[in-house]
């Protein structure tokens, strides 16, 4: 016989498998100092804390046996189901925050309503967010009041709410009251401060 040959085709092996990525909310409450609140679950009384929020998304993949390159062949997907609604969350959900009396929350992210923090997106433009921090401070309400002495007719009491950090009510008071008194204040003798 002749030596003999032939060209065999072949195709490398391709596998569809999917690729997972946790994403955590990681949630910080402060309360006011020498304060502190309940928690729901323990019933614990704390003055502060961390609560992380892990959801998950997914999405296809094509993975070469010979090269071991892996290729996206989906978009993706959320992939935490809620226990009590038995839905995919798409979204990390809004939070009730505890209150404390004559405090405001507030926060570096998102909005807070009605003492709910808001709800974050899980996927934006296509690609899971990052990891993220939602720090929640109190800020000291104050109620200030400044009355001309002697009162009259033509001068009435001017009322101006602040939200203030107690650490620096001092010196904000200080440049809120100065920048009124030479732009906005009506003319008066003597004035009268009341914070509550």
């Amino acid at each position: 016989m002749k030596d003999s040959s032939q060209n065999i085709p072949v195709t490398h092996n391709i596998v569809k498998s999917y690729e997972y990525k946790d994403v955590t909310e990681t949630i910080n409450i402060t309360a006011p100092e020498g304060g502190d609140f309940v928690d729901n679950q323990t019933k614990e009384h704390k003055s502060s804390e961390i609560i992380p929020v892990k959801l998950q998304v997914a999405r296809l993949v094509t993975t070469d046996e010979f090269t071991g390159e892996v290729t996206p062949a989906g978009d993706w997907k959320a992939n935490t189901v809620d226990d009590s609604t038995k839905q995919l969350l798409t979204e990390f959900p809004e939070r009730s925050l505890p209150t404390f009396k004559g405090y405001t929350p507030q926060t570096d992210k998102g909005t807070i309503t009605d003492g709910k923090l808001s709800s974050f997106p899980l996927i934006k433009n296509g690609q899971p967010v990052q990891d993220f921090l939602v720090q929640i401070p109190r800020l000291l309400q104050l109620h200030v009041q400044l009355l001309p002495l002697p009162a009259t007719h033509q001068t009435s009491a001017l009322m101006v709410n602040h939200l203030l950090p107690v650490h620096l009510l001092t010196s904000l008071l200080t440049v809120k009251l100065y920048q009124m008194d030479n732009r906005s204040m009506p003319k008066a003798k003597f004035w009268m401060l009341r914070v509550k």
